[in-house]
């Protein structure tokens, strides 16, 4: 049965190659598209994980404390008021030489030895409320050198969570944009099964005359669809991944 379903399904489309080629391009252009867009989608989440995780309001510690100092540790707890959680970065005055080390070999010998840099602590202000934040600023305001006002904090947040939303608003077209692709797909199919059926309709005929399993008579078409949509997505991918690796 199987031989003869796929022997069939290779005279179908061995009889119609003007439109068995045209439907191979019409789905490898449709799951290019796909993969593209999915593509972006992901490296967009990405972008905003990093740009989320990078997207910091910096408070330098006093020399007069640590972070080990009770009073930096109440601090700490505060915080949870704000909306944070566990998610604080702690750099202290020896990475930060090391950073400004490594951007300017030459600054060891401008500052003779010392390290001028305090402890500092990173705090995410994407999702947070930032009046929260502030208000445990003012209140532990003596263990910092020195604070950035809050309109300076407040604009820094509202231009990112304008770029969070571009973001968000690019990820929504394409994901509606990949939607509309994948209902294409099916419409493609469904016009090239209504195609077969019209231009072997005679075969199906033939088969309900004779009384044979509806396997033997739909079963090349479903096959050839199928077919079709396998030569069309190793095609894509096959370009895909070609572009992915030279571009």
């Amino acid at each position: 049965m199987l031989r003869f379903i796929f022997r069939t399904s290779w005279k179908h489309m061995v009889r119609i190659p003007y439109a068995s080629g045209m439907v191979v391009f019409g789905f490898f252009v449709l799951f290019l598209t796909l993969f593209v867009g999915f593509s972006m989608i992901h490296l967009l989440e990405v972008q905003k994980w990093v740009l989320t995780d990078r997207f910091t309001y910096p408070l330098f510690i006093s020399n007069l404390y640590t972070f080990e100092s009770p009073r930096v540790k109440s601090f700490v707890e505060s915080l949870p008021r704000a909306g944070i959680h566990g998610s604080l970065h702690y750099v202290t005055k020896e990475q930060a030489l090391d950073q400004e080390i490594q951007k300017n070999p030459n600054i060891l010998s401008v500052l003779g030895g010392k390290n001028p840099l305090p402890d500092t602590i990173m705090i995410p202000l994407y999702g947070i409320d930032i009046t929260v934040l502030w208000k445990s600023i003012q209140e532990y305001r003596d263990i910092f050198d020195s604070v950035q006002s809050f309109d300076t904090m407040r604009t820094r947040l509202k231009k990112f969570e304008n770029a969070m939303d571009d973001i968000n608003h690019i990820v929504s077209v394409l994901g509606i944009f990949a939607g509309l692709t994948a209902l294409l797909m099916v419409v493609l199919v469904i016009a090239m099964i209504r195609y077969h059926i019209k231009v072997f309709h005679h075969e199906i005929i033939l088969g309900r005359l004779v009384g044979a399993d509806p396997v033997y008579f739909w079963g090349p078409h479903v096959l050839s669809i199928t077919i079709y949509m396998i030569l069309g997505f190793l095609s894509a991918l096959l370009i895909f991944v070609f572009l992915r690796a030279f571009l």
